[in-house]
């Protein structure tokens, strides 16, 4: 039985991210692997030693420190995971709690897990923007929407080929260490992208997943379709500042 963990479920709750652990959760039983999904949140018994993948998602900026408070209480707990090679995935501005720290709009700067060593800062301004990355030659869509930047990333996630970095318009986006994967991206980030739901799949099963024993032709089609356009609106944005 693989265990998938949620974390925070109810704080960490927008942009419909929850659907990328419902369809990690559809892709391992299409290829043969049981699997049951277990939301832990603030009041729960924080354990993750049968963890075979842990997510955390998008959520409000006042939800976020709440969510990160607590994280950062069973800091050792979070870390063991990650240091067993247990598959993590965070979206959206979970990614920020893993860092050193979040200063926020109220200039208060708050601590992080420390996992990582980049700083974020929140601002007045959303940063909104559709989003073509790539990872190990796969390029991938996507979208940000977020009030912060984070400074001093030293293991990027993505290339940026259009679209927003972790800070402005830098060509860097998201974290990764391990078997740890962070990103501003949502979407949600595995429904859009089947190549990157195949790899989490073939993490979380400990072993590669065949990918025609989880290909849906509409997430391919729909893949196909959103990266062509945004190619089209890349290209056009691109001779338009020439």
């Amino acid at each position: 039985m693989i265990r998938l963990y949620h974390l925070y479920p109810d704080l960490m709750d927008l942009y419909g991210d929850y659907a990328n652990l419902l369809i990690l959760s559809r892709a391992l039983s299409r290829a043969g692997y049981e699997n049951e999904i277990v939301k832990r949140s603030l009041i729960d018994r924080f354990d993750l030693s049968d963890a075979g993948f842990v997510y955390i998602g998008s959520g409000r900026e006042s939800s976020q420190k709440r969510a990160m408070e607590h994280l950062c209480r069973n800091r050792e707990t979070f870390l063991d995971a990650f240091r067993r090679g247990v598959p993590i995935l965070l979206t959206g501005n979970a990614m920020e709690m893993i860092g050193k720290s979040v200063t926020g709009k109220d200039g208060v700067r708050r601590e992080g897990l420390g996992l990582a060593s980049f700083e974020t800062d929140e601002g007045e301004k959303r940063l909104v923007s559709d989003e073509i990355v790539t990872r190990n030659g796969e390029k991938l869509v996507g979208f940000i929407n977020k009030a912060s930047e984070i400074k001093g990333v030293d293991r990027p996630l993505f290339h940026v080929e259009f679209g927003l970095g972790n800070a402005g318009e830098e060509k860097e986006e998201g974290y990764t260490e391990k078997n740890l994967f962070a990103t501003h991206l949502i979407g949600p980030v595995l429904v859009k992208n089947p190549a990157f739901l195949l790899e989490m799949t073939s993490l979380a099963a400990k072993a590669p997943v065949d990918a025609g024993k989880i290909r849906d032709r509409y997430a391919d089609e729909a893949f196909r379709i959103t990266l062509e356009e945004l190619s089209k609106r890349a290209e056009t944005e691109t001779k338009s500042n020439i």
